[in-house]
């Protein structure tokens, strides 16, 4: 499995999921600036997976977006999937975190998902409930 590079991790805008304590799953997206967790920034292929899975789910639900958070129809169809969407919050500096966007009106859980797709999901666990955290930062997963 190939490593994702401190080079990617800084530059690009990359999609990675995970699962809270609940079982819900949550999508963060890095604007080229915020942190990955060990558990994604080990398998590029684990993150593609990941993402192609996704994006490729039909939307299930209306997501309900955070009006501070500026409008992003990406995040408003990731949750329409029934995931809790999340964002780097820029100017608050490296690795200090991320801000929801929007939330599902149906949360999707990681029982319902393919075996595969759990058994990744399962390797990065936030220590907060999506349902009730408006911002995550690194040391609250696995």
């Amino acid at each position: 499995m190939a490593e994702i590079s401190d080079i990617e991790e800084e530059c690009e805008d990359l999609d990675w999921y995970a699962v809270d304590e609940s079982g819900y799953i949550g999508h963060f997206a890095t604007g080229g600036r915020g942190f990955l967790p060990r558990s994604v920034k080990n398998s590029s292929e684990n993150r593609l997976t990941l993402h192609s899975f996704f994006v490729e789910l039909p939307v299930s639900c209306a997501g309900i977006h955070n009006d501070a958070a500026g409008n992003n129809e990406f995040f408003l169809a990731m949750s329409g999937r029934g995931l809790y969407s999340y964002d780097y919050s820029p100017g608050k500096g490296r690795n200090l975190g991320y801000s929801r966007n929007c939330i599902p009106t149906s949360p999707l859980k990681v029982e319902v998902c393919p075996e595969e797709i759990q058994a990744i999901l399962k390797h990065t666990i936030s220590y907060v409930l999506f349902s009730q955290a408006e911002n995550v930062s690194p040391q609250m997963f696995l």
